[in-house]
């Protein structure tokens, strides 16, 4: 089913739900009113029921409501058989609530897989148009990544990945190798997750704008026997190589990687120093000391305001 077709029947679903809820609520409203008619000897009760039967086009039941404003007859008579009827409404009335709130449901959550499915269908011609790395770029990538395990001219700066995280090419990228690696979300799961990362992303690429300003630094890639390291606060002529962490650290395989090639960096003569800003576990600094890497917790600067 198409996102027009789906689009189309959720509509009429809901309009169907609020009908039979607006429905519900009324014939509801009329047996209390009817029950309260069996108590109150006046015919105010009944009027009121009558008008609530006219009101859902009831005209039956407006009829019995008039006829139980006749003493005894509408006690004896009327009363009981509108109280029967009342009740079969009721239940089926709560019947039809229940299958179209299901009905809404179902379809806002096709829906929302229509809506992710067009998405990727787009983003994938997207990928195709902009020329982004397949086949060929993957060899080209293995590649690389051989050569830098050979570690030709460790220590040195390279130039920066040409992709800036936020951008739709950088998301494109990310979602195909995703997907190579095998991964399980479908794209509007991954999509979402990405958009998160890539908010918490902005905030601490300002906060590494702000140090290098700051300290007088700049960002940059040095090569490391293990393979590249993306520098945060980079200054050259201290040998001076920053990482700032914005949020919670603990020690994950990412970490591990990371911390063995900021330790081979210190080896090479860099000065390595990372930067705690909300700290970090105690495997993680144990980690760092091990590795001959010097910690600051909590921020070095001030926060923008």
């Amino acid at each position: 089913m198409d996102l027009t077709s789906i689009g189309k029947k959720l509509t009429d679903a809901t309009t169907a739900l609020a009908k039979a809820d607006k429905d519900l609520k009324l014939e509801m409203a009329g047996a209390a009113a009817d029950a309260a008619g069996i108590i109150d000897p006046s015919p105010a009760s009944d009027i009121v029921g009558a008008g609530i039967s006219i009101a859902r086009g009831d005209y039956w039941g407006a009829a019995l409501s008039t006829a139980s404003m006749v003493p005894y007859v509408g006690d004896l008579l009327a009363k009981p058989a509108k109280a029967v009827r009342a009740t079969k409404a009721i239940a089926g009335l709560e019947k039809k609530v229940a299958a179209l709130t299901k009905t809404v449901t179902d379809l806002k959550k096709a829906k929302k897989e229509a809506e992710a499915a067009e998405a990727a269908a787009k983003d994938v011609k997207l990928l195709k148009e902009t020329g982004l790395p397949r086949n060929s770029a993957i060899k080209q990538e293995k590649h690389s990544a051989k050569k830098d395990r050979d570690c030709e001219n460790c220590g040195l700066p390279l130039k920066p990945k040409k992709l800036t995280p936020g951008t739709l090419e950088h998301k494109l990228d990310r979602w195909e190798k995703y997907q190579r690696r095998g991964g399980e979300k479908d794209y509007d799961s991954w999509s979402r997750q990405y958009d998160t990362n890539m908010q918490n992303y902005q905030f601490g690429a300002q906060r590494e704008m702000d140090y290098r300003v700051s300290l007088g630094a700049s960002e940059g890639t040095l090569k490391t026997p293990f393979s590249n390291r993306q520098i945060d606060i980079l200054k050259n002529e201290d040998k001076y190589a920053g990482q700032l962490k914005t949020g919670p650290v603990s020690l994950t395989k990412e970490n591990i990687i990371a911390i063995k090639k900021d330790g081979a960096l210190t080896k090479l003569g860099w000065d390595v120093e990372h930067i705690l800003e909300k700290g970090a576990s105690k495997p993680y600094l144990e980690a760092l000391e091990k590795a001959g890497i010097r910690v600051k917790l909590g921020p070095q600067i001030p926060f923008r305001k």
